[in-house]
């Protein structure tokens, strides 16, 4: 149910601010070291408060130039029934970007980007409800999994290999299942898959006081932001209010009735009923302080795969921005079978 944008930020909690003085710098790199830095900036030129709201967008607009200075072209595959927007490029043998519950492709993935695009044909798609991309189809896993078939067809690829994390982790696994010839390697990235018991999803929403697991992963506020940010990583970082509103306006404020359905239908699918009739090449990476789906989950789902299980030390849930560094390095082992 991965969410792209996190801390452990607190400005109440004396411990919280403890942590955050304990860290080293250079263990607490993320997506608002740069947001932050560019707010400061901002400031020191003088810049009004209604302009940092601009921040964000500039930020995105700044990556997606990045994006396609690296090879890869912004897309879009669209029929009457759906259409996704992805991204296209790099040199190589094709790999899939899953990304989860939150925000887009490349938000999710910026910091793969530049490595793996090295190696690999990168194709990065926005998933159904999230950003742009939508389909007609009711929201279920089983949609998801009809658009990025359909997406894959219509770019005549034969062979490719996946990696998804969280949400993204339930539709790769169902994708590898559904077609096991034309996945090379599967990495499945803090998403319990088909051995996860969807009740326990319950127990986080009454740990977290709220009546249900949507009203965490589908925040309707700026707020109710905050609080899934502080869920999802495990080094603090302070973002300032303006900036956290505007990545709520730009990546958390639309299709909620959509993103809400998907989560309740998710915990009654049958899509995953005959994952483990194919032996499927795969390799699973788990943050060891994950807080929505903890360890011993990725140890199971690793067990019943006959999976190769790596650990990223002093990582949350999006284990691939926190530790992008030893993150990239484990996975291109695994894709390469080291």
């Amino acid at each position: 149910m991965s969410v792209l944008l996190c801390s452990k930020w607190s400005t109440n909690q004396p411990v919280e601010s403890a942590k955050i003085h304990s860290q080293p710098i250079h263990k607490m790199k993320n997506l608002f070291n740069c947001l932050t830095f560019l707010f400061l900036v901002g400031i020191a030129f003088g810049q009004h408060s209604s302009q940092e709201n601009k921040l964000v967008v500039n930020f995105q607009n700044r990556m997606i130039k990045r994006f396609n200075q690296l090879g890869l072209k912004t897309s879009k595959f669209e029929t009457e029934k759906f259409r996704i927007d992805y991204f296209d490029g790099g040199q190589g043998p094709v790999l899939v970007l899953l990304h989860g519950f939150g925000g887009n492709g490349p938000l999710t993935w910026r910091k793969q980007v530049a490595p793996l695009s090295k190696r690999y044909r990168l194709i990065i798609p926005d998933l159904c409800w999230f950003d742009k991309s939508y389909s007609q189809s009711a929201p279920t896993l089983e949609a998801q999994l009809e658009a990025i078939s359909a997406l894959l067809k219509s770019l005549d690829i034969q062979e490719y290999s996946l990696a998804g994390i969280s949400y993204g982790g339930f539709i790769g696994l169902a994708l590898a299942n559904q077609d096991p010839q034309k996945v090379a390697k599967l990495v499945i990235i803090d998403s319990p898959g088909h051995t996860f018991d969807t009740n326990e999803l319950n127990t986080l929403a009454t740990r977290l006081d709220v009546e249900s697991v949507a009203d965490i992963f589908v925040p309707t506020s700026p707020e109710e932001l905050k609080r899934l940010l502080k869920l999802t990583y495990y080094s603090p970082v302070l973002i300032p209010k303006g900036i956290l509103t505007q990545l709520y306006e730009v990546y958390f404020s639309k299709n909620h009735p959509q993103q809400r359905e998907l989560l309740r239908t998710l915990a009654t699918t049958t899509l995953l009923d005959s994952v483990g009739k194919e032996r499927l090449d795969c390799a699973i990476i788990w943050g060891e302080k994950d807080d929505v789906f903890p360890l011993s989950e990725g140890e199971k789902l690793a067990e019943a795969l006959h999976a190769k299980f790596a650990i990223i030390k002093r990582a949350g849930h999006i284990v691939n921005l926190e530790r992008s560094k030893k993150f990239n390095k484990r996975l291109i082992e695994l894709l390469e079978n080291k």
